[in-house]
């Protein structure tokens, strides 16, 4: 197959923008250089082949992803090519050339499409809805719009955002689980959400995960974080058994006799993978912090030993917990120097009663809300 000559059905740049986040990866955890260079070339290619100029390619891939890596990379080296280069494959997406041309615009040499399957039924801005759609396309689509959104402030895509995250959330399980179709592994109509059918893959609990993550980081809402604790306590823990060693691919609600079983692997293996990484970094999502403001936001409760740079100071956080099945948590905040800053714990939404004591003295927490502790700090 020549290269770029089925993007709508190849995952090409799916494929790649693995490539380039498993290289990011390497290169922060392992400082390692050999893979990311390889992604430099293949991310320099891109840029050579897709964009708006004159004999290259208008168009995208059928499965979003390359947006996530791109902009990524752009954090990762600072160079504004990639953030533009991300910005163009969200911006071209729901004009109809990825379902519909090949390289160099020519007419695609395999059957047609949906659009809707591919999120390319409509620009991002105009969207209002994505029943048919791939919902690990869809999802991963939106996680990658979020990101362009924190890097450059653009009111539209927020407003497209929110938009469709309310139409989300009315097609969302209790669990969590995302994408009630079989038929196109795709998301229904609003409250199309049977339990015996319910196909809820794997993957797509992952790429919900992302989504609110992001949304979450772009806004400070507890909503975001709270629908991120629910998917990944039950949707997507539910992909995998206790040992690690057996997954789910689809992820029923109702057991059929016995048909459903967990398995070694698949031949579609994307869903055993997924999880993984989603496991991988959960310690990513326990804290996050203010870009401007000197604030340390607790959005999980998970037992662990952290250590944060808040802008240049070397705050120790250890938590202890039994959540979920206690709902007590006790932190010990140990800064490196003295100094002033907030503490924000989140308050999930289903709290009947909310109670923070520091230093002896009560305080009541919203349900829904982020519990501010401000005050100077010291080990």
């Amino acid at each position: 197959m020549n290269r770029w000559a089925n993007l709508a059905w190849s995952h090409e740049l799916y494929c790649g923008g693995h490539l380039i986040q498993a290289a990011i990866a390497v290169k922060r955890s392992l400082n390692d250089g050999v893979l990311f260079n390889t992604a430099i070339r293949f991310s320099n290619l891109l840029l050579e082949t897709f964009g708006y100029g004159e004999k290259k390619l208008k168009t995208s891939d059928g499965h979003p992803e390359i947006e996530l890596a791109l902009l990524e990379l752009y954090r990762e080296t600072g160079r504004k090519d990639y953030l533009e280069l991300a910005k163009f494959f969200i911006d071209i997406r729901g004009r109809g050339y990825v379902a519909n041309t090949n390289k160099l615009g020519e007419p695609h040499p395999m059957p047609r499409v949906s659009p809707v399957h591919i999120v390319d039924h409509a620009p991002i801005r105009e969207m209002s809805d994505f029943a048919g759609s791939h919902a690990v396309r869809a999802l991963y689509f939106f996680s990658g719009v979020a990101d362009l959104y924190l890097e450059i402030g653009d009111q539209g895509l927020w407003a497209a955002l929110e938009r469709l995250w309310k139409k989300a959330m009315k097609k969302i399980y209790i669990t969590g689980g995302l994408g009630s179709r079989h038929d196109g592994e795709a998301f229904g109509e609003d409250y199309e959400l049977p339990n015996e059918r319910s196909y809820s893959e794997t993957c797509a609990s992952v790429a919900g995960v992302m989504w609110a993550w992001r949304m979450f980081l772009a806004s400070g809402d507890s909503t975001y974080m709270d629908v991120a604790e629910r998917i990944l306590y039950n949707a997507a823990l539910a992909g995998i058994s206790i040992d690690g060693t057996r997954y789910f691919y689809v992820n029923p609600l109702a057991d059929h006799h016995g048909k459903y079983l967990r398995q070694p692997w698949y031949d579609c293996a994307c869903c055993p993978t997924n999880i993984i990484r989603l496991l991988s970094y959960i310690p990513s999502l326990i804290y996050s912090i203010s870009r401007n403001r000197p604030e340390i936001w607790v959005n999980l409760f998970i037992g662990n030993k952290a250590e944060i740079d808040l802008h240049g100071n070397r705050v120790r956080v250890d938590m202890e917990t039994n959540y979920p099945w206690d709902g007590k948590a006790t932190l010990k905040i140990s800064p490196e120097k003295v100094d002033e800053f907030s503490l924000m714990v989140r308050i999930p939404v289903w709290a009947d009663i909310a109670r923070a004591r520091i230093r002896g003295k009560v305080v009541e927490g919203r349900p829904g809300s982020y519990l501010e502790i401000a005050g100077m700090w010291e080990s």
